[in-house]
């Protein structure tokens, strides 16, 4: 069944059971949560923004919702304010809405990096407190968010209260949530970081280095080949290593090294760092003797070394 456009979207009623939910926030997170919670019967009362510049896809998407500059409204006609704003500005907003009365009220950010402890002024005026990340990237694209947030698991972190909520709600809106402890969240928030932002960076110098090797339309020859290797990754983790580290095939590291070089030396500190890596992860799967993979590093840091047999 194909997902509703924008027009033809429609909030779901809100049920008794649960609560009306204010938004702090009017980016591209904010309108995808905001959506989402709507439409699954969490009703937004009330989106504080900073400039009317940033909420016409709000007045058209939740045309029932208070849409106000001041923070004061935040927690006047909700038991849930979330804060989706950025992670620099995720002090400054707590500190501002900490002359309200909080008794009853939970609040909830959505930062990766940072747990609940970003909320105690809040905690400090009786509120519940939890941060609830959405384990996904959001470009703007609304109903496009909104859909990949039901297949979506997110990381829960507060105080008992704050992450019951945060159980449910990941449940409602999504494919379930994670406890993530307070202090394992910057380990957390770099794992993701690590996979999509370097997934992209590494994409973009593959492609590169194809466009340099005259191929036109370098995402059509990486696309069937990186599609299969994330699969077969997240099915079978490290097992899935494949080519010619994972072999022990140091003429060709040492050939890749050589064109990378003369080519696009901007490129080789992150595949250096990387074949390096493949080289350990082959080694500790038993693929590799110790000796090839001391080879392997060898290569690594100078590619002459790479001619003769193993």
């Amino acid at each position: 069944m194909p997902h509703p456009t924008t027009a033809d979207a429609a909030p779901c009623p809100g049920r008794p059971d649960r609560p009306a939910v204010s938004i702090v926030g009017s980016g591209r997170v904010a309108l995808a949560l905001a959506c989402a919670l709507d439409r699954a019967g969490y009703p937004v009362r009330t989106v504080v923004h900073r400039s009317t510049a940033d909420v016409a896809a709000f007045r058209r998407l939740l045309p029932d919702t208070l849409l106000t500059s001041e923070p004061g409204r935040a927690t006047v006609d909700a038991e849930v304010v979330v804060l989706a704003v950025s992670d620099d500005a995720l002090t400054e907003v707590a500190q501002t809405l900490s002359d309200q009365d909080w008794t009853g009220r939970t609040a909830v950010h959505v930062s990766g990096r940072y747990g609940a402890d970003m909320l105690a002024p809040l905690a400090g005026r009786g509120a519940a407190v939890l941060a609830l990340h959405p384990a996904m990237t959001f470009t703007g694209d609304v109903e496009t968010e909104v859909s990949r947030l039901a297949e979506t698991r997110f990381a829960v972190t507060g105080d008992a209260s704050g992450v019951e909520l945060g159980l449910a709600l990941a449940e409602t809106l999504g494919a379930g949530g994670f406890v993530v402890p307070e202090d394992q969240r910057a380990l957390y928030h770099a794992a993701l970081c690590h996979a999509t932002n370097h997934l992209t960076v590494l994409l973009a110098q593959a492609a590169d280095l194809l466009q340099r090797a005259g191929i036109d339309q370098p995402s059509t020859v990486l696309g069937p080949l990186v599609t299969a290797g994330l699969a077969n990754t997240l099915r079978s983790g490290g097992s899935a290593l494949t080519g010619p580290v994972s072999r022990g095939d140091v003429d060709t590291v040492a050939g890749h090294l050589g064109a990378i070089a003369a080519t696009a030396p901007s490129v080789l500190p992150s595949y250096r760092v990387l074949a390096a890596a493949a080289s350990e992860l082959a080694h500790a799967q038993r693929w590799l003797t110790p000796e090839q993979n001391r080879r392997l590093h060898e290569v690594i840091e100078n590619p002459a070394a790479g001619a003769g047999p193993l």
